[in-house]
C-alpha cells in the first residue's frame, strides 16, 4: 500500500491571491510529506509502500478568448 499524503480537494477561486495560497499550501504540504517520509527511511523505519505526493494541480477557466491589455 502506497504511503500518501493528506488528501485536499479541489477548491475553485476568483482571487488570484487566494489561488496562490491554496498552491503553495498545497506545495508545502506534499514536500513536508516526502522530507518525513525520507527522515524515516534514513532512521532505519520500513515504510508500508511506495511513498506518493503530487504537484498542485492548477486549471484555468477563462469566460472568452479576448486578451485584456
Amino acid at each position: 500500500m502506497p504511503y500518501l499524503p493528506t488528501f485536499i480537494a479541489p477548491t475553485r477561486y476568483k482571487d488570484p491571491a487566494a489561488a496562490l495560497a491554496q498552491v503553495r499550501a498545497i506545495y508545502d504540504q506534499q514536500i513536508a510529506h516526502l522530507r518525513d517520509a525520507m527522515q524515516r527511511y534514513v532512521a532505519g523505519e520500513t515504510l508500508s509502500g511506495h511513498v506518493r505526493a503530487c504537484y498542485p494541480f492548477v486549471r484555468i477557466h477563462t469566460d472568452t478568448v479576448a486578451r485584456a491589455f
